[in-house]
């Protein structure tokens, strides 16, 4: 227990790292997410998008195969977190693994906020995991539930500028 919540923190920390990189970057033109191009059109939109792997308990090369299909860089790698962004940092995705080197936790941070883009969030979670949100006061949501044979937490939060989804294996 106080070894995941050890990687939980230390995920959320590298995320927020991250965050504050988003807003003070810029970016180009080039939205390399995926070959469509509905983003430039609708930044709400985000079915364009590549949505982190939720195959738990395999290794993090495993996620470096599945990562392989898009086109986002690998920004930070050590053998317990693997950070990928697109080049225009609007999009990006981290994993951890636990003590055992097992994939067990992602998020996935959207630059933009808007509240169109946070339904859509909410409805994909809901689609996808078949997971009833529960408001937590804020501009956030939680449900647990299972996802492909593991106890999850999923949670949605909006920030100034970004919307981030945490989905993590409970134990």
């Amino acid at each position: 227990m106080k070894k995941n919540l050890f990687y939980t923190v230390m995920m959320m920390a590298v995320m927020a790292v991250v965050t504050i990189s988003f807003t003070a970057c810029g970016g180009g033109d080039d939205d390399p997410l995926t070959e469509n191009s509905q983003n430039k059109q609708n930044p709400d939109d985000i079915s364009a998008y590549i949505w982190p792997s939720t195959q738990w308990d395999c290794s993090m090369d495993d996620i470096k195969r599945y990562m392989a299909s898009s086109s986002m860089v690998v920004t930070e790698e050590r053998n317990d977190i693997l950070i990928y962004q697109t080049t225009d940092r609007k999009y990006m995705i981290g994993y951890a693994a636990d003590e055992n080197n097992k994939y067990c936790s992602c998020q996935a941070v959207f630059t933009g906020y808007s509240q169109k883009k946070m339904n859509n969030l909410k409805e994909k979670i809901t689609k996808d995991y078949g997971m009833t949100l529960t408001n937590n006061g804020a501009d956030g949501w939680y449900a647990y539930g299972t996802i492909n044979g593991k106890y999850c937490k999923v949670t949605i939060y909006g920030m100034e500028s970004s919307i981030a989804v945490d989905i993590s294996v409970q134990y």
